[in-house]
């Protein structure tokens, strides 16, 4: 426990700037020490905009920092093992981005890790405790749809400039440095956010490939799932579809009826319930990530909450989406 939880953070890059980075200052009994990124100039200019006294040179000079009890490893997925294992080895708190690890098999070494040490481990997969997404799971689990029939999410859109670039193209689709393509930086969200609505998650069948040319990595997946042995469940995700197509929604469909939303925001909520329509919005936080790292600070404060993402947890995206794209 921690009368105050005194952070560094291991890359502040795109992420950090406002999905999570203010929300660790703006958190009672939580503060940011430090930063360490590669290039230290940058981290320099991060750490004047968002007033965080220290910047590091090494990480091990993070590491071997006693103001600092937890680390929010904020790096390329590839690093995040090397990274988070450096956290358990010195011996405090760790917050990871998603995916836990590049492949299922790195996340079960990272959250062994810290289970070894007895060390917090918290995967940031925010989700879990935004309003939109909090607000559907205790709809479908309140059984406002009756026995769910069937579900599907779409995410579909045409192939960006930069990404028919190889100078230009984004670390997301270089499969050293991510895993593979979008898939593994996109499709861990939607799959943690199944496992912690539903208790099983069944890969049926996939197909996982590279339709578009524009780089190594796949650029389309089709994959049927069962959900809690019964629910079938289909979830396709094209980033190299035609000009002009789009779509972006989770949908589930039962015996009273039906309800969808976007999945990456805004989140116009749609209801369908016998002859009757309902549609409404919830929107989240400035910072998304801020409700989760509530929940984070808390714990490590000792206080009566507990987080819902963790390394045991953040374990599921990794086999679910490793048995969808045989590689993660």
């Amino acid at each position: 426990m921690f009368k105050e939880v005194r952070w560094a953070f291991i890359g502040c890059g795109n992420v950090t700037e406002k999905k999570s980075g203010p929300a660790f200052s703006k958190i009672e009994g939580s503060r940011v020490v430090g930063v360490y990124r590669r290039d230290y100039e940058k981290a320099l200019d991060y750490a004047h905009r968002h007033h965080i006294p220290k910047v590091y040179s090494q990480i091990e000079d993070l590491l071997n920092d006693p103001e600092v009890n937890a680390v929010y490893v904020a790096t390329p997925h590839y690093l995040h093992k090397p990274h988070a294992l450096a956290v358990a080895e010195a011996v405090k708190a760790c917050y990871v981005e998603k995916p836990m690890a590049l492949t299922y098999a790195e996340a079960l070494e990272i959250n062994e890790a810290f289970k070894r040490r007895g060390l917090p481990l918290f995967v940031a997969y925010y989700r879990r405790k935004l309003p939109p997404f909090v607000w559907l799971r205790e709809f479908l689990l309140q059984g406002h749809l009756g026995r769910i029939l069937e579900g599907e999410l779409r995410f579909i859109r045409p192939v960006r400039p930069a990404e028919k670039n190889p100078e230009t193209l984004p670390w997301r689709l270089k499969p050293a440095f991510s895993g593979g393509g979008y898939l593994y930086d996109l499709g861990p969200h939607h799959i943690d956010y199944l496992s912690y609505v539903f208790e099983k998650i069944t890969v049926a069948d996939s197909i996982h490939e590279n339709r578009g040319g524009f780089y190594e990595a796949e650029d389309y997946t089709l994959a049927h799932l069962l959900l809690n042995e019964e629910i079938p469940f289909t979830a396709e995700w094209d980033f190299a579809a035609p000009d002009g197509q789009t779509a972006d929604f989770i949908r589930f469909t039962g015996e009273k009826g039906s309800v969808e939303m976007p999945f990456f925001g805004p989140y116009p909520v749609q209801i369908k319930l016998g002859n009757q329509t309902f549609s409404f919005r919830i929107d989240p936080p400035p910072h998304v990530q801020q409700p989760l790292l509530e929940t984070i600070v808390g714990e490590l404060r000792g206080l009566p909450v507990k987080c819902p993402s963790t390394g045991d947890t953040g374990l599921e995206a990794n086999r679910v989406l490793g048995e969808i794209g045989s590689s993660l």
